[in-house]
């Protein structure tokens, strides 16, 4: 078994105990990925999650982990009046680029905010609260 095929069946194990183990009565779960948009694709990395706790959940407040990295989520510019708190059942985007996204997808109309994405072939991707205790995580191939 070569080292590729290793890392995957690690990353494999891990996500599937990731998601039998439930984390926190509030958690933030990614519920969808898009790391390769047909085509020129710089800045078009996005992932949707879900708020599938009991209380609102303010996505500022977590870490994007990606890539062994930590990156900030905000609010875009675009929503300076807004609320950041995404409600109880409730979706939101976050995306490496907000613009680009809104070209992509003009009819979206959900909570938007902005992080960094280094896509690679084989990557983690993990939402972190202030306290760096793990929300859900995925892997993208």
């Amino acid at each position: 078994m070569n080292k590729k095929h290793l890392r995957f069946l690690i990353y494999s194990v891990i996500l599937f105990v990731v998601l039998l183990i439930p984390l926190s009565v509030k958690a933030l779960v990614i519920t969808e990925i898009m790391y390769d948009v047909p085509g020129t694709d710089t800045g078009r990395e996005w992932i949707e999650v879900f708020n599938n706790g009991d209380s609102n959940i303010d996505p500022t407040q977590f870490k994007l982990f990606e890539n062994s990295s930590n990156h900030v989520i905000t609010l875009p510019e675009i929503y300076t009046n807004s609320t950041s708190y995404l409600g109880v059942g409730e979706y939101a985007v976050i995306a490496d680029n907000p613009t680009k996204f809104i070209e992509d997808w003009p009819e979206y109309s959900g909570l938007l905010f902005d992080s960094v994405f280094k896509s690679s072939i084989i990557s983690s991707i993990s939402l972190f609260d202030q306290l760096f205790s793990g929300s859900r995580s995925g892997i993208y191939l």
